[in-house]
């Protein structure tokens, strides 16, 4: 809910100039009032903390300067809703996007259906950045599964130490909140591992060579994408490393798909029952189908919307590909990931 601006703001009558240089990042006046009011909150929080020495008035100036210079609103305020988490954020690793806690919310609500889950159920997200998915999977699912028949194991790679500590941070507030004699899953919570690893690398990644879940919000913007498609705030702000590949493909060019035959072939060979890959676009969800569709392991392909539940029972069917037989479109908005699954795995999420 937005807050009424600090009385110093107000009676300092600054809050129109203010509101002013922040128009033009913010794009409307409602906005800029809102992050006016979120920013000024903030200054307050950091200007009572004991060991801060700043006053309200400069850290409130500080933190407007930065969000009018395009500084992304969650690195100032230090952090993200994730679903119904608040996860924590820094310079260096990638904001969590809703889109993408959608398509998780979406993959939990069907484990957690009628399907019976094995009795360990191993998932592992590579690319994990603040951990954001790991975490809200097993929020969501430890709450809906039954703990005593089926343990959860999640894990987080990431090739970042910078990710890595936030994720391993994150995870810390999270235990922190929980009520460890009450809350559901505090012990699998304990055990969610956040690994420094490369993807691309077998003996990086060869303690996980066993997977039942393969999840990935993986770098996939080519390069001219990046420089004519994003917005400033992540050109300038965001980490590159996290959004655009740094490999090629055969002909030593980078087009944004460089990871998922990587993915693909760590799913099969670990044997990955389901997978789930975020995407930049339709053009892009297709180009990966055409690649599972190649591995000729999969039972079930499809490719998620923004919002993967919004028409549930109602999924349409991809024509532009030959093999559009095979690819369903589920929910609403654009193209966001592509769904994988096959064999027993189709039973734990209501597909048998």
């Amino acid at each position: 809910m937005p807050r009424a601006l600090s009385q110093l703001l107000r009676q300092a009558g600054s809050s129109q100039v203010l509101i002013n240089r922040l128009l033009p990042v913010c794009g409307s006046i409602r906005s800029a009032q809102n992050e006016l009011r979120w920013l000024d909150e903030r200054a307050q929080g950091v200007a009572l903390n004991c060991s801060n020495r700043r006053s309200h008035g400069s850290l409130l100036e500080e933190f407007v300067t930065r969000r009018a210079q395009h500084e992304p609103l969650q690195y100032i305020l230090g952090s993200e809703y994730f679903g119904e988490l608040e996860i924590k954020c820094r310079p260096g690793v990638l904001i969590p996007r809703q889109e993408t806690a959608s398509a998780v919310s979406h993959l939990a609500s069907l484990l957690a259906g009628p399907g019976l889950l094995p009795p360990r159920l191993r998932i592992v997200d590579f690319c994990t950045g603040t951990g954001c998915i790991p975490l809200l999977l097993h929020h969501e699912l430890s709450s809906q599964v039954d703990n005593n028949r089926t343990e959860l194991e999640l894990y987080g790679i990431d090739i970042s130490p910078s990710a890595i500590d936030l994720a391993q941070e994150n995870k810390r507030l999270q235990l922190d909140s929980r009520a460890r004699d009450v809350a559901p899953g505090h012990q699998s919570l304990e055990r969610m591992r956040f690994e420094l690893a490369d993807l691309f690398r077998d003996g990086d990644i060869s303690s996980h060579s066993e997977m039942d879940v393969l999840i990935s919000n993986p770098p996939y913007i080519s390069p001219a994408d990046f420089e004519t498609k994003t917005e400033k705030s992540v050109r300038d702000f965001e980490p590159t490393l996290a959004l655009v590949p740094t490999k090629t493909d055969a002909r030593g060019v980078v087009t944004g798909d460089e990871f998922y035959p990587r993915l693909l072939h760590v799913a099969q060979q670990c044997g990955a029952r389901i997978v789930l890959m975020e995407v930049g676009d339709g053009a892009q969800a297709e180009r990966v189908c055409q690649l599972a569709i190649s591995q000729e392991v999969w039972d079930v392909i499809e490719v998620w919307k923004d919002e993967p539940s919004a028409s549930c029972g109602n999924e349409q069917e991809s024509a532009s590909t030959p093999d559009a037989r095979r690819i369903r479109v589920k929910g609403r908005g654009k193209a966001r990931s592509v769904f994988a699954v096959r064999g027993e795995g189709r039973g734990w999420v209501g597909l048998a």
